[in-house]
């Protein structure tokens, strides 16, 4: 583990070079930790990523000195806890795969050689870790996406994306919890919010997520809607 500090106030704890899932684990249990530490009162924010966790603290609650020891120990924690078998939590999301809700299915067929219906089986059965959230409030970056159906982004972004769509980016894949401009690849919907009213994520870093596909009926009785016009870049 290595500490930098990027302020005087955040600083930046990375755990190796490499993105995988032991160091996923070793991240989450780290937080975890660091929650339940007398140095939680400090925390503004924490965000793991990948390898990394970017911390923000009060200068008015502790030192640079004193939270680079409780990290240290934290870590040490965490590490011990990770050679026992603590599985993470695992989240099913429904997904409408469809036409409507996928413009990109018909043309990932094309270029795959795979039938919609074997690219929606694929999708579906992998399950996928939460290895970051961004770029925009809630956006979870979820891998590893079979390689048969990995697809680079699209390399004219769509303008509007609707909420809930799901789509393929290289190796991840993603759900855009609120409308907005985006270039992955969208193969479906998941009607499902991931935002609550406060704006916080439902997933975290670390989770488990399975998609689960419904048909549109289902779809529509768990709120989702077919957008007009979606196929417009």
């Amino acid at each position: 583990m290595k500490i930098e500090p990027l302020n005087e106030s955040s600083l930046l704890v990375s755990f190796s070079d490499e993105i995988s899932e032991p160091v996923l684990d070793l991240i989450r249990l780290f937080c975890q930790q660091l929650m339940r530490s007398s140095a939680r009162a400090a925390i503004v924010e924490l965000v793991p990523s990948y390898n990394t966790v970017m911390l923000v603290y009060r200068l008015t609650q502790t030192d640079y000195d004193s939270l680079h020891r409780e990290l240290q120990q934290c870590y040490q924690q965490a590490q011990r806890q990770s050679k026992q078998l603590i599985r993470p939590r695992v989240v099913e999301l429904p997904v409408f795969y469809s036409e409507t809700t996928g413009p990109d299915l018909a043309r990932i067929s094309q270029q795959t050689g795979l039938s919609v219906q074997d690219i929606i089986n694929r999708h579906t059965q992998t399950q996928y870790r939460v290895y970051a959230i961004g770029f925009s409030p809630g956006y979870p970056y979820l891998a590893s996406v079979d390689s048969l159906i990995a697809q680079p982004r699209l390399t004219a972004p769509r303008k509007n994306v609707p909420a809930g769509s799901v789509g393929i980016a290289d190796t991840q894949t993603g759900i855009y919890p609120k409308a907005s401009p985006g270039g992955w690849n969208i193969i479906g919907n998941c009607p499902e919010p991931l935002l609550d009213s406060q704006l916080s994520c439902r997933l975290n870093v670390g989770d488990t997520v399975q998609f689960v596909t419904i048909n549109e009926r289902e779809f529509v009785a768990l709120g989702g809607k077919i957008t007009v016009g979606f196929n417009e870049l």
